[in-house]
């Protein structure tokens, strides 16, 4: 059997499935499309009338809002992330990464008075959920949430609970760079999903990791930044100082059994440097990590030891950690 790609531009990137060919496959991958126009459209920062946006627009003393069982499904999770990171995942970092301008053409250096009274209004012990009524609040005036962090996770393993509907047998999806596979390939060998050089253009990697039903997924200020008054400033935002990550990491790859997880880890775990995130690494039973440095060591959990391989000729030094 052959495979069928197909591509789609969802939640501001592009979206590339590869479908083993057998019965509903072409379904499968319809349905999929269809599902993440859906996320999308309820978890948008941007979407006016996103179940985020409604939230975002009643913080404060308007009250809660009802939103879809699926974001209020987000929401939680982020908020028992959050709680495992000890903040250092928090989807209420929003009006901070708004301010520096980061997705946007006008990045920028907040003043710090600014910046100051918006990290007053970070944290996650601020939403308020009620389950009955279906509802989220946020308790202080001008608080914001963004999913942008962990929904593309909940998009891919909703992508693959579509695929076992159909029972489709092996399959992977790619949402800008959130990769999960589905069993091996039909020759019956692993898939093999290549780790990205943080230092290199986008496609060249450092090395390869073989695996089946897994989820990897990486974070790293590699991926967007900007230049401003001689210094280089990353995409990922540190939840206590409002200010863009700058330490001992290049990149930070999870792999486990659930994107949602892999997706919201792989950002704190960047946030928390070299020795704090091997120690919450050591922490965490069901996670497996490759974390690489800007001294060009790559710390590669011993649970991966069979299924990563890495390249000759990188100058990375790889180092096993357990």
């Amino acid at each position: 059997m052959a495979y069928n790609k197909t591509e789609s531009y969802n939640m501001s990137t592009i979206t590339t499935q590869l479908i083993i060919n057998q019965e509903n496959s072409t379904k499968a991958s319809e349905e999929v499309k269809e599902e993440l126009i859906s996320i999308e459209k309820r978890m948008s920062f941007f979407l006016e009338n996103s179940d985020i946006s409604k939230i975002n627009r009643n913080s404060g003393l308007l009250g809660k809002v009802v939103i879809h069982p699926d974001t209020l499904e987000v929401i939680e999770k982020s908020i028992e992330y959050s709680r495992l990171t000890d903040g250092a995942f928090d989807i209420t970092l929003a009006p901070v990464i708004r301010e520096w301008g980061i997705f946007s053409d006008h990045e920028r250096i907040p003043d710090n008075e600014t910046l100051e009274e918006l990290i007053k209004l970070v944290g996650y012990q601020n939403i308020y959920i009620d389950k009955l009524a279906m509802s989220v609040g946020l308790k202080y005036p001008g608080q914001k949430i963004d999913l942008g962090a962990i929904a593309k996770g909940y998009a891919t393993d909703k992508a693959i609970e579509i695929y076992r509907k159909y029972g489709i047998s092996s399959a992977m999806i790619n949402i800008g760079g959130n990769v999960t596979v589905l069993g091996g390939k039909e020759n019956g060998e692993p898939w093999a999903v290549g780790i990205q050089n943080p230092e290199s253009p986008r496609g060249e990697t450092v090395g390869v990791l073989l695996c089946e039903d897994t989820s990897v997924v990486t974070s790293g200020n590699y991926v967007r930044n900007f230049s401003a008054q001689g210094n280089v400033y990353g995409h990922i935002i540190e939840t206590r100082t409002g200010i863009p990550v700058q330490n001992d990491l290049a990149s930070v790859t999870v792999v486990c059994d659930s994107a949602i997880k892999a997706d919201a880890l792989s950002t704190a775990i960047f946030t928390m440097g070299i020795e704090k995130g091997l120690d919450f690494i050591r922490t965490v039973p069901d996670i497996c990590a490759i974390l690489i440095t800007d001294q060009k060591e790559i710390y590669i959990s011993s649970g991966l030891k069979d299924k990563f391989y890495l390249e000759d000729q990188t100058g990375f030094r790889g180092i096993w950690f357990s």
